[in-house]
């Protein structure tokens, strides 16, 4: 494949390029401190805080092929959050004569040692049913309730007349809990006044949490500016490129004027085994699930369901008021206590609930009423993990999680796949080109570039007998087609628009040049590429490409007055 020669004449492409350069520079932090750098979270609201917890070691995020991501819209699970939050009390000891055990946790799980660590010191309880659910993820309120506990705060000397947020209630589990953090200046809520205690967090809001904690207590002694001024909304959730959209787990009484209900949640009448968040895979047909309720409170009990495809916003199909499947199971003796400790709750259960496969999502939601008619409400979440378009990424992580396209494998059609581009090399599915250099993500990794001066001779693609092999490979094509190691350039990468550093974008370099974007010497000149005179004009490369002129031409418009001459004249003029 033949490419042109570098003859520029186009004024607008470079000032794009140099537009996008400089929107891509990186500085170093005045500071001294060592700057932290994750692909995915550039003009993230979380960005700040994530860099923050990750100065002081408390995050690493996941390793790919090209650097660290975060993956700041995605759910964290309460044994990440429990892993992290340890992290800021590392002279926290296990104390084996204290360690409770949980069923669901195996001594060859990664994050054994922290639940020990955690319900040996009094911070972690588990679930009535002797289950910690490490994996599933963990709620705005619980994160409230770890964070008093692993610092022993006092919830008794939180003042009872205060009102918190909007929809924490007095006698909710969590009112203390999120009250003391939120007079602690570690939580703020949303803009509407609410805290939303049953919404699942994402990483994002997380770490934003956790951040005003660690700002304000484990690093208030440091003399150092805080990022922000500790008190603001670092909690609060701006719009991402990403969003996640979270489901409701919990209903409240706090609209409800009179009754068993008044002022209660949903949590004080009703339990679900196993937690509210569940995933199914393509072979599961029916679900059957249980729990219990105090029956001297609930009257009646039934559920509605939505269904959701592609479209984020409605769902798709409604049933409601439906009782099929579901049945009370008598006195459950071994829950006794759970609503009351001198009341033995009863079970119920819902048998062979159907898992439609042509949805992606299905919400059941449970309503129970008293015997006044007033109702409350949990809505159980059920993922399907059916994967449409066979890219390795379920159609309810593209859809909610990464707003790429459930049915094209290559959102963005850059030839690489949106799985490729989350978890291999960390690029933007939704952006062909994510360092916007002038070269797409995937001629910027599985490119192998033959080059001349001002020309690229060739460039092809997935070279399965080379592609893997490094140098080696890049001997066998000098070999095979005749052409100077040094003439190729295999890989560069896409999450940096200068590979080489010298200041000229990689596809400046490759478009226009013809010089390397590896190295700032190209050829054996040892003269750097930004110091070239190509046309022998007077101004080097990067002289050119700062004034948007072209290279190859000695009088870029053909006026008569050369480059150099222009260049200068407007200097004195300035």
């Amino acid at each position: 494949m033949k490419f042109f020669k570098g003859r520029l004449t186009s004024l607008a492409l470079v000032l794009t390029i140099l537009m996008q350069l400089f929107a891509n520079c990186v500085f170093a932090d005045s500071s001294g401190k060592d700057t932290i750098f994750f692909r995915d979270i550039s003009g993230h609201w979380a960005e700040e805080s994530i860099k923050y917890l990750a100065e002081r070691g408390l995050v690493k995020g996941y390793l790919t092929d090209n650097g660290y991501i975060i993956k700041p819209d995605t759910y964290i699970t309460r044994a990440e959050y429990l892993t992290v939050l340890l992290k800021s009390k590392p002279n926290l000891k296990v104390l084996n004569t204290k360690v409770k055990l949980f069923n669901d946790v195996k001594d060859s799980d990664w994050y054994k040692k922290a639940v020990d660590k955690a319900s040996s010191n009094g911070i972690l309880e588990g679930y009535p049913d002797g289950s910690f659910k490490p994996n599933n993820p963990i709620t705005r309120a619980e994160i409230a309730a770890l964070t008093v506990k692993i610092n022993n705060w006092h919830e008794e000397d939180v003042l009872p007349d205060v009102d918190v947020f909007s929809d924490v209630q007095k006698n909710s589990w969590y009112y203390a809990a999120v009250l003391t953090c939120k007079l602690k200046n570690i939580i703020n809520g949303y803009p509407d006044g609410t805290f939303k205690p049953g919404n699942y967090a994402s990483r994002a809001e997380a770490f934003a949490l956790l951040a005003n904690y660690v700002r304000n207590f484990i690093d208030k002694d440091l003399d150092e500016i805080p990022e922000k001024t500790p008190g603001t909304t670092h909690d609060q959730v701006s719009p991402t490129p990403k969003p996640v959209t979270s489901s409701s787990p919990s209903g409240s009484g706090s609209t409800i004027e009179s009754g068993p209900f008044k002022g209660k949640s949903v949590d004080d009448f009703l339990y679900v085994s196993g937690g509210d968040f569940r995933i199914f895979n393509e072979e599961q047909k029916k679900a059957t699930i249980e729990g219990v309720f105090d029956q001297e409170n609930v009257k009646k009990m039934y559920y509605n369901v939505k269904y959701y495809g592609f479209d984020m916003e409605t769902p798709k199909m409604e049933k409601d008021n439906i009782t099929n499947g579901l049945i009370a199971l008598g006195p459950k003796e071994e829950e006794k206590g759970i609503f009351n400790e001198n009341k033995t709750p009863y079970g119920w259960a819902l048998k062979d609930f159907e898992l439609n496969k042509d949805y992606f999502k299905i919400n059941i939601i449970l309503v129970i009423e008293d015997q006044y008619g007033n109702n409350l409400t949990k809505t159980l979440t059920n993922i399907n993990d059916k994967d449409s378009d066979g890219d390795g990424l379920s159609d309810y992580e593209e859809v909610y999680i990464y707003n790429t396209n459930p049915l094209n494998s290559d959102t963005d059609e850059d030839k690489l796949s949106d799985y490729e581009e989350i978890n291999i090399y960390g690029t933007d599915p939704l952006n062909p080109d994510t360092d916007e250099d002038g070269l797409t993500d995937y001629e910027e990794v599985k490119a192998w570039v033959i080059l001349e001066l001002g020309s690229i001779v060739s460039i092809f693609y997935n070279a399965p007998e080379y592609e893997e092999m490094g140098i080696e490979g890049m001997e066998l094509v000098s070999e095979k087609y005749g052409y100077k190691k040094e003439q190729i350039i295999l890989g560069l990468d896409p999450l940096n628009p200068d590979t080489d550093g010298d200041g000229l974008p990689d596809g400046y370099e490759f478009r226009i040049l013809g010089t390397d974007p590896t190295r700032k010497v190209t050829y054996g000149m040892n003269v750097p590429d930004v110091d070239l005179d190509i046309d022998g004009d007077g101004l080097s490369n990067w002289n050119e490409f700062i004034n948007g002129t072209d290279p190859w031409l000695e009088d870029t418009d053909g006026d008569g007055i050369s480059d150099y001459d222009k260049v200068h004249t407007q200097k004195q003029i300035n």
